[in-house]
């Protein structure tokens, strides 16, 4: 939706990692999600997506991620539940379409609906 970007949900430039940081999987995640933590890692890094201070929510997002996959790989049936707590983690990462924001547009002049709400 145009013009949907407001103060107070700024979406700015938190930044990037400190110069040579790089966060190691937590030893509670198994063999899947460890790997996933990497990969989005070095992803995140290589487009310059900060990470630091992030790490925790990381490692539940490749967590619920890595459990989602072995449910699938076992034909379990993954539930709506599971999969909308997926896309909030997906989401806060910025690893959605919905995600890509591009920082909305300038209302047009003339809009009847301007100024309501302000």
């Amino acid at each position: 939706m145009r013009g949907t970007q407001k103060a107070e949900r700024p979406r700015g430039d938190l930044g990037s990692d400190a110069e040579g940081y790089t966060p190691k999987p937590p030893s509670w995640l198994n063999r899947r999600a460890k790997a996933l933590f990497k990969e989005k890692v070095a992803m995140y890094q290589e487009r310059g997506q900060r990470v630091q201070g992030f790490e925790s929510a990381l490692a539940h997002y490749c967590a619920h991620e890595a459990a989602i996959i072995e449910d699938h790989r076992k034909d379990v049936r993954v539930t709506a539940s599971a999969m909308a707590q997926l896309q909030r983690y997906q989401t806060m990462f910025y690893d959605s379409p919905a995600a890509q924001v591009d920082g909305g547009s300038e209302p047009k002049p003339g809009n009847p609906f301007d100024g309501i709400g302000q």
